[in-house]
């Protein structure tokens, strides 16, 4: 095997080691979200469930959140690891390690695109269609018409690939960077 074939499959590894990190940061960041608003509203957390390989991941109340805190507690679950990505994109400089800009660009794309369902649901609410979705739930505890969650969603999303896109120099220099790793391509 050649030297540029085995540094490409140890990056697709060491890629999708990071991606599974990312994901179980990303499941406690959303949960500590909703767990956080329930303590600040007075409720308590009687489960932090982070399990994110059968898709099962929550946070168990032992008392119900005050209905104004409510809007809050929808939106945490996206809003924590939108905060916390906007840190390190913004912390992070633009030439750094092969492994803090693989973590760089996979957070991107798993952050960014958890703000796909608040722009698709609001209008299948509108539809009365009531998927199960902090979405959903936030536009009901809210009151805001749908169409303007989709927008402010889809402002958030092309935001952030924006300032991602600034910040790396563009997506087609990234990739090519994430797939020859350090060296030149």
């Amino acid at each position: 095997m050649n030297a540029t074939k085995k540094r490409h499959i140890q990056n697709y590894v060491r890629s999708l080691l990071i991606l599974l990190f990312i994901l179980l940061i990303y499941t406690v960041l959303h949960e500590s979200g909703h767990a956080l608003v329930a303590i600040l509203s007075g409720a308590s957390v009687r489960e932090f469930n982070i399990n994110f390989f059968n898709i099962s991941a929550h946070v168990g109340l032992t008392s119900d959140i005050k209905p104004s805190w409510l809007p809050a507690f929808n939106i945490a679950g996206v809003g924590m690891p939108l905060l916390v990505w906007l840190v390190l994109v913004l912390a992070a400089s633009k030439n750094t390690s092969w492994i803090l800009r693989m973590i760089k660009f996979l957070s991107s794309v798993i952050v960014l695109f958890s703000l796909l369902p608040w722009i698709v649901i609001p209008f299948l609410v509108m539809a009365h269609n009531l998927p199960n979705d902090d979405s959903t739930s936030f536009i009901i505890h809210s009151g805001i018409y749908p169409p303007l969650v989709a927008i402010g969603a889809l402002l958030i999303f092309s935001g952030g690939w924006l300032l991602y896109w600034k910040k790396t120099g563009g997506l087609r220099l990234e990739i090519e960077y994430l797939r020859n790793g350090d060296r030149k391509a």
